[in-house]
């Protein structure tokens, strides 16, 4: 059993522990359990997902059966790995946010479509049609309610203002305050653990009442409303398949059960009767199950008459069929219930059965596509234009579904396409999977992509990766960087100069490295000089060395130089348009001699040294109008030259590159707990112009991922403000945006347009969303003709 028995969501868990205790011993005692004795194993997790897995993965090697628990998601998404490491079951008594069917997972507490989605047209209908959105600030809240707004949008209602808080927050006033002013007719709170009783008292404190503006929680439970005191929750309402003022036999059976062993008024809440429910579904299996290899098949066929109703496991993604209820917290602090389902519910995770259905027709289309879908071996996945799964078949299901797979991943590697792919590309995270996409257009706007996934051996040609073999720390797939790869390629095989050409921070230090272990001299030394850092009396000893006596300070017996250190390797001159103007002369002869001569000496010295310079200057400039740098050291040194394209022209390799990031700072943490990135990143990431490039995006992934501290979900919250307030990607090495001349503005503004439509290839939604302005502004501003020659 992992709960939480200390931290922010101690008070929930702690309840779950002691019913999972009861109902063990409840079990052992029984005869219908013949042959089945539960032995609990506990751990603290903490409300901490390190904890967890480290504690799942000490259960693991003692060998236990199953485990029960992990409230939070982020804590059950901790301990995956350890359930395919060591193929155990576990039972999850808690409400999940969807987008996940794990094979090892058997979800016991409801969907978002039992627990919330069901209820939106009742609580539009009789609280009214403004709502306000506030939760704690991790994976269930943000979830919820990116599920929840285009459906109160779609029923008339109106998402007037939303707020996440850090989890344990405690100070409430700020955030009441901003409500206040938005004027709803109710807030939908999905704030959990420690939060809640602060948030229900600063909300009386304030003057708020709950008759004129109520309070609707799909997490707040009887247990929060003891502890808040009733004169707190008096009024406000719940969203649960449970609450423990059900009259059935069941659930007074369960309730006087649980208020025997642990006092007559011990609060009861719908996670403790989610736990109640997992294990006795698990001892119902053990009791058939003869091997353990076959538990989690026997799981999957189990039905239990629970104090809620009947529930059973739905066997095409391991939730349970539940009862959706709404409950209004009395003067006694009991729910009084004022709408149910008169039948158990089918969980829905992936949000299939709330896309838009008009009328009796569309019934019928989405039963034909199922039909001839489900009849395909390949993989079907239908996505709205913001990445969310609007239909998957069976084979979808079964190929990625059971992953939880984060599909905005796949929207933003084809919005990076000029032209959508011919061939069969590796779906993104997913290296034996292929995908091919048809995108889906009405008037003239994309609404979403039809994907056909196919499983087979990954083919080394389509790797996102630009050549593992050629170097793993290379990253990209845009064409023009995979042009110049092909380049350095060839580079490293030969001796010749190379002079590598870009902006700072886009990774030309990288590739020098990289193509002296891709050459013949990879053996030999590899020595980098950075021009920039060296004074004028000092770069020439450093780079050709010095005899002894050659200046004062100067060492005895002398000192060999950066080229003599560098012989029969390469020597990287880095910044070597800052190189002055007179030490220019001796390095193009050291070039052409292929022999030096150390300062203070008159001795020829040979070299074998391969020299690769970079720099972020415009030579060819340099030598024309500014006169600081020799044309013939220039064309000495471009025998093979390296364009590097900045970062904003290069959109589509950004996931790419922060997620490579993001994975070397993931194996660095204990039991290499894995963050991922919010959806809400990219699109911030794709608005800002990273004047700093790849070091710049590095600087930021890792900066973000500190400051995520134990979450698992690294969103907007942890960028600097200057990305998340970004609205328009300037380019700054357009040399016409410096002239502030009218005409000059319009072209430089036209020019940013163009571009940016040519990279999402016509498309003008996403083309507004990356520029910060409107659809009907990017229309003002662009003619027709415009618009058809990217759409080409």
């Amino acid at each position: 059993m992992l709960f939480s028995l200390s931290g922010t969501t101690a008070l929930v868990e702690k309840g779950q522990y002691q019913t999972a205790l009861m109902t063990i011993e409840l079990i052992n005692q029984s005869k219908e359990y013949l042959g089945v004795k539960l032995i609990p194993v506990v751990e603290d997790i903490q409300s901490d997902p390190f904890t967890a897995a480290k504690m799942a993965e000490k259960l693991a090697k003692q060998g236990v059966r199953a485990l029960v628990g992990t409230y939070t998601s982020a804590c059950r998404k901790a301990i995956l790995p350890i359930l395919e490491r060591y193929d155990l079951p576990l039972l999850y008594p808690t409400q999940v946010e969807g987008l996940e069917s794990h094979p090892n997972v058997f979800y016991c507490g409801p969907t978002i479509n039992q627990q919330v989605l069901y209820h939106v047209p009742w609580l539009l209908e009789h609280l009214g049609s403004r709502v306000f959105l506030i939760g704690s600030d991790y994976i269930y809240p943000r979830e919820t309610h990116r599920q929840l707004k285009p459906l109160i949008k779609r029923y008339g209602g109106e998402v007037v203002g939303e707020l996440f808080l850090p989890l344990g927050s405690y100070e409430m006033t700020k955030a009441l305050k901003t409500i206040k002013q938005t004027k709803p007719n109710f807030i939908f709170s999905t704030i959990v653990g420690s939060s809640i009783v602060p948030f229900y008292r600063q909300y009386r404190k304030l003057g708020f009442d709950s008759a004129e503006l109520p309070i609707v929680s799909s997490v707040t439970t009887e247990l929060d409303i003891q502890a808040m005191g009733g004169e707190y929750g008096f009024g406000h309402y719940s969203t649960f398949p449970y609450f423990s003022s059900i009259k059935s036999e069941e659930n007074q059976r369960f309730v006087s059960l649980y208020r025997r062993k642990y006092g007559r008024n011990e609060a009861i809440s719908a996670n403790m009767e989610f736990t109640y429910t997992a294990i006795f579904l698990l001892a119902k299996a053990l009791s058939e199950c003869k091997e353990k290899p076959d538990l989690k098949k026997f799981l999957l066929k189990q039905k239990f008459e629970a104090p809620q109703g009947t529930v059973f496991f739905d066997p095409t993604n391991q939730h349970l069929w539940q009862w959706p209820r709404i409950g209004r917290v009395q003067e006694n602090n009991l729910f009084e219930i004022i709408c149910s389902s008169d039948k158990p519910i089918r969980p829905d995770p992936w949000y299939i059965s709330f896309a838009e259905v008009r009328d009796d027709r569309d019934v019928l289309q989405r039963q034909v596509i199922d039909l001839v879908s489900n009849r395909f071996p390949d993989g079907v996945v239908v996505l709205s234009a913001q990445g969310d799964v609007l239909y998957m078949n069976a084979a979808a299901q079964e190929l990625v579904g059971h992953k939880g797979y984060p599909w905005y991943r796949l929207i933003e590697t084809i919005f990076s396409f000029r032209e959508l792919p011919k061939k069969e590309q590796p779906l993104p995270g997913e290296p034996d999977l292929f995908y091919l996409t048809h995108s889906i257009y009405r008037d003239s706007t994309h609404i979403g992509s039809i994907i056909v996934l196919k499983q087979k051996k990954q083919s080394t040609e389509t790797k996102p990766v630009s050549s593992t073999q050629f170097s793993e720390r290379i990253i990209g797939k845009d064409p023009r960087f995979l042009e110049q790869l092909e380049i350095a390629k060839i580079a490293a095989k030969t001796n010749e100069n190379v002079l590598l050409l870009g902006e700072s921070g886009t990774g030309k230090d990288v590739f020098a490295k990289v193509i002296h272990e891709n050459s013949s001299r990879k053996k030999q030394p590899f020595i980098v000089v950075n021009c920039a850092t060296l004074s004028k009396e000092l770069i020439a000893s450093e780079l050709f060395g010095y005899e002894e006596g050659a200046f004062t300070g100067a060492k005895k017996g002398g000192k060999i130089g950066a080229f003599e250190a560098a012989n029969g390797g390469t020597l990287f001159l880095d910044e070597i348009g800052e190189m002055p103007l007179e030490l220019q002369a001796t390095l193009l002869r050291v070039l052409e001699d292929k022999a030096i001569t150390r300062v203070g000496g008159t001795k020829m010295i040979p070299v074998d040294t391969r020299v690769i310079a970079a720099t972020n200057k415009n030579l060819k400039h340099e030598i024309t109008y500014n006169g600081a740098f020799r044309c013939d050291l220039y064309y000495r040194l471009n025998v093979i030259t390296i364009h590097f394209p900045a970062l904003r022209e290069r959109q589509g390799d950004i996931p790419l590159l922060a997620n490579y990031f993001l994975e070397q700072l993931n194996h660095t943490q204990p039991n290499h707990q894995k963050k991922s990135f919010d959806a809400s990143i990219f699109e911030a990431f794709y608005r800002y112009p990273w004047p700093g490039n790849i070091r710049e995006l590095r600087n930021v992934v890792q900066r973000a991922f500190y400051l995520s501290g134990s979450n698992l979900f690294i969103t907007q919250e942890h960028l600097p403000e200057e990305i998340r307030t970004e609205r328009l990607s300037f380019n700054p090495s357009v040399d016409h945006l410096t002239d502030s001349s009218s005409h000059k503005l319009k072209k430089a503004e036209k020019d940013i347009i163009e571009e940016t439509l040519r990279k999402v290839n016509g498309n003008v939604r996403r083309a507004a969303q990356i520029l910060g302005i409107s659809r009907s502004t990017l229309y003002r501003k662009i003619d027709r003709k415009t618009l058809l020659k990217y759409r080409e």
